[in-house]
């Protein structure tokens, strides 16, 4: 049952509200609700087939969605969920062209964050994140999606691969630092961060890739609060 939610996208959408939390002034739940149900029904609405509990279980995400965005008021959000759907349907029509997979899926998120927010600095550090933390996941992919889908994986090395994501991992880190509030926190987290990405190298189990790595913004939010502490 855990196994069958988490390769649902459970996780990842947790690290989306995570997320959201992390860059909040203040938890704002309606936000976080909004993030979490948009997300996880983004992910599902993308898989090839769909049995009838995953359609009703995406249906009802986007209505929690809809009437947490009612309550919200909030036109920048609005805009946010605009964009990032349109990014979301473009990334089943434009999945299959080259190398367009993965910068494609940090688009939507960092667009959904940075409009949300309304902060350069958010878009680029999620942007920068999740096109990380995407990268070991086409390396994983790399012979399945032979002949379907060209990505970076395809044409670099996996040490290659590895360092462009340390490089655009630390992107969240440089941009994201007034947020985790101590340069030696977002040091210690970076390194963590390595030895994680480097974990991918070798083709790793299900946990590796659909809570470990999906739930790496979950750490990002932790870490820090327990330091605070």
């Amino acid at each position: 049952m855990i196994k069958t939610l988490v390769s649902h996208h459970l996780a990842i959408s947790l690290s989306a509200a995570f997320l959201c939390a992390f860059f909040s002034q203040e938890l704002d739940l309606l936000k976080i609700t909004l993030f979490f149900c948009f997300t996880w029904a983004g992910y599902l609405f993308q898989m090839p087939r769909k049995t009838l509990i995953v359609s009703l279980l995406m249906c009802s995400l986007l209505l929690v969605g809809l009437v947490s965005l009612f309550f919200l008021n909030d036109r920048y959000v609005a805009l946010a969920c605009l964009f990032s759907g349109l990014c979301t349907l473009g990334y089943t029509f434009l999945r299959p062209f080259r190398f367009i997979k993965t910068p494609l899926i940090a688009l939507s998120w960092g667009l959904f964050f940075g409009i949300s927010f309304q902060n350069s600095f958010i878009f680029l550090a999620v942007t920068g994140l999740i096109f990380a933390l995407t990268l070991p996941f086409d390396l994983r992919d790399k012979k399945s999606d032979m002949g379907i889908i060209k990505t970076f994986a395809h044409v670099l090395s996996p040490i290659s691969l590895t360092l462009l994501s340390l490089i655009f991992g630390g992107m969240f880190f440089v941009f994201s630092n007034a947020f985790i509030g101590s340069i030696y926190t977002s040091a210690g987290l970076f390194v963590l961060f390595c030895f994680s990405v480097f974990g991918g190298i070798k083709k790793r189990s299900w946990f590796y890739y659909y809570v470990f790595l999906d739930g790496w913004p979950i750490l990002i939010y932790l870490i820090p609060l327990c330091l605070d502490y």
